[in-house]
């Protein structure tokens, strides 16, 4: 493996664990009698995109490592 591929799971882990941190302060945003809390939607919304971005990264670098094998290296 080479550093990019590496930087890349290193990058996937750390916004793995931005992503559970921001759901969690979401889980604690005070609830609203109406309905849904705009405060919690968008930390949660916040912890989705940042869980979308990891698993970018982890397929991405599973690509590279995929190719990496196939072609020999």
């Amino acid at each position: 493996m080479n550093f990019k591929t590496i930087f890349l799971l290193a990058v996937g882990f750390g916004l793995m664990s931005l992503s559970h941190s921001l759901e969690l302060r979401g889980d604690l945003a005070p609830f609203v009698k109406d309905g849904v809390s705009a405060e919690r939607a968008q930390y949660h919304l916040m912890a989705l995109a940042a869980l979308l971005g990891a698993m970018g990264c982890f397929v991405y670098s599973g690509v590279r490592i995929f190719r990496r094998i196939r072609d020999g290296y």
